[in-house]
């Protein structure tokens, strides 16, 4: 059974990346990618019914795209694109409920983050974002104290799971593996390497620096010191891993001074600048980032 063997080779391996992973057992990508999907679907669902969203860091970009624009059309002055490596819509959900619940942006919020404004690298969940995650009973196979609930409902017992299931599995096929070994050449894949070809500032938020994917996206191309760009990255807890790759990718080497403890900024000339932070995303925000971009 597929499912206890997925299970058996997690508990096994109990891998660092998923993708290589399952790149690794590709007879298992199917009932993988639908676990994955399940667990996003289920915690989408989740989040969508709570009111007040703990360290919501969209709000800095809400009030970053508003702030300056008098009307809704404004609002497309903003030159920006979002490159994702998730497969969940919870971005594209977030501005749109905090552009909507603005009277000024309401009518002109769907627009503004269609036309791949919002570009998935991996795929995503579902295929219009803005749409509500469908309506299954996720508790179905809730775990209690006396063991697992197999339905809230003994007459549908059957129909309960396969309702879950077939909800997992089809959010799975908008979802891709990518394995070190592959070589990926999409539309989304290609517009991304543009777009970040083209910036002037970069804000690199909760990435680890893979260098499969840093390479998915031609980073030492684009973010190389000599195109002088305004680059701001988070390195929770300082990894140094993450500060010799950023310094290898912008400057050519593992520069020592990256590998110094604490938030740092590097001038590239001309204005520009590489900026580290080692808080979380919603506090680099809050309290490290500015807005570079505006001093051009």
């Amino acid at each position: 059974m597929k499912c206890e063997e997925l299970a058996n080779r997690l508990r096994a391996v109990d891998p660092l990346v998923i993708d290589y992973f399952i790149g690794h057992n590709k007879h298992l990508e199917d009932i993988g990618k639908t676990c994955i999907s399940w667990e996003i679907l289920e915690q989408e669902s989740a989040h969508l019914s709570r009111f007040f969203i703990n360290n919501n860091w969209c709000r800095f970009l809400i009030h970053k795209l508003v702030t300056g624009c008098p009307d809704g059309r404004s609002l497309f002055n903003n030159q920006v694109t979002f490159v994702t490596f998730n497969y969940d819509v919870s971005l594209e959900i977030e501005l749109y409920r905090g552009l909507n619940s603005l009277r000024e942006f309401e009518g002109v919020a769907k627009e503004f983050l269609s036309n791949d404004r919002i570009l998935h690298v991996y795929g995503k969940i579902r295929e219009d974002t803005l749409s509500p995650p469908p309506s299954v009973d996720w508790n179905t196979f809730e775990t209690t104290s006396a063991g697992i609930r197999a339905q809230t409902d003994p007459s549908k017992i059957w129909e309960y799971p396969k309702v879950l299931l077939d909800a997992s599995y089809e959010a799975s096929h908008g979802i891709q593996i990518i394995a070190p070994d592959k070589v990926i050449c999409t539309p989304i894949i290609e517009k991304a390497k543009q777009m970040i070809s083209e910036a002037a500032s970069i804000y690199i938020m909760g990435y680890g620096f893979d260098r499969f994917n840093n390479g998915l996206l031609d980073l030492p191309n684009s973010l190389k010191s000599e195109n002088n760009k305004n680059v701001m990255f988070t390195n929770y807890n300082d990894r140094g891993t993450v500060n010799k790759t950023i310094s290898r990718i912008i400057f050519g080497s593992a520069s020592s001074e990256f590998l110094s403890e604490g938030n740092r900024v590097m001038s590239i000339g001309n204005d520009a600048s590489c900026e580290k932070s080692i808080r979380t995303v919603y506090d680099a925000l809050a309290y490290d980032f500015d807005s570079p971009e505006e001093r051009r």
